[in-house]
């Protein structure tokens, strides 16, 4: 494979072709994904043919899976691998939910800028998204994810501001960001499981040095903590 990566905007984002991923990738085709993930943060595969069983055989390329918190609730699903969330709006028979549905009111919060589990002790690595259907283009969109770049907005910070937030903690709850939505149903298990977390406001990426925000407005309470207090 010579595998090519085109540039989509000026501060991070980068197109990747002459890849097949659904073949089996030797480790110098990993070396390279990781350095384009590196420099552009975010990464498109346009026209990839994967079965669930291929695009989870691609992640584990890139370190141990997730287990959503779906799947790991147990029970049916419409997906038979533990390790690919179903972001969808069918239920497990593949009927459209209804508008009262709790997992259709759950779901809502990908609607929110986010941070991927940020709401976790210890919060994903990457997060691959994997388009199987998406709905037709309407004045509303047509399904589109959107991202922003934390790094870009860290070096867009003056001098004085980085030095305020330089050692602040911030507390994410799932259940907050959940809440804005109107959704509150969890139960006592739920909310011990996932009890709000502190997490530094501000990271440096290992491999890059580059140093990023880590929040998003849905998942962070209004709350700062002096770093001696972090968990």
């Amino acid at each position: 494979m010579s595998m090519e990566i085109r540039q989509l905007h000026p501060l991070f984002a980068g197109e990747v072709g002459g890849i097949d991923l659904a073949r089996p990738l030797d480790a110098a085709a990993v070396g390279a994904i990781w350095e384009a993930i590196d420099r552009y943060a975010v990464l498109v595969f346009h026209d990839q043919r994967l079965s669930d069983e291929k695009l989870r055989d691609f992640a584990r390329n890139f370190g141990g899976l997730e287990i959503g918190r779906s799947a790991a609730e147990g029970g049916k699903r419409r997906l038979a691998l533990p390790e690919i969330g179903d972001i969808s709006n069918l239920d497990e028979a593949g009927r459209l939910r209804e508008r009262n549905d709790r997992r259709r009111l759950d779901s809502l919060g990908n609607r929110i800028w986010h941070t991927d589990a940020s709401y976790m002790p210890v919060p994903v690595v990457l997060g691959m998204l994997f388009a199987v259907a998406v709905p037709p283009a309407s004045p509303f969109g047509g399904g589109e994810t959107e991202f922003a770049d934390m790094r870009a907005a860290y070096d867009a910070l003056d001098d004085k501001t980085r030095s305020e937030i330089a050692d602040l903690v911030t507390e994410h709850s799932l259940m907050y960001s959940r809440g804005i939505l109107g959704f509150g149903e969890f139960t006592p298990e739920e909310r011990k499981t996932f009890a709000p977390v502190r997490q530094r406001l501000v990271r440096t990426h290992p491999a890059s040095g580059r140093k990023s925000l880590f929040l998003a407005p849905a998942h962070v309470l209004n709350t700062i903590f002096p770093p001696s207090e972090l968990i």
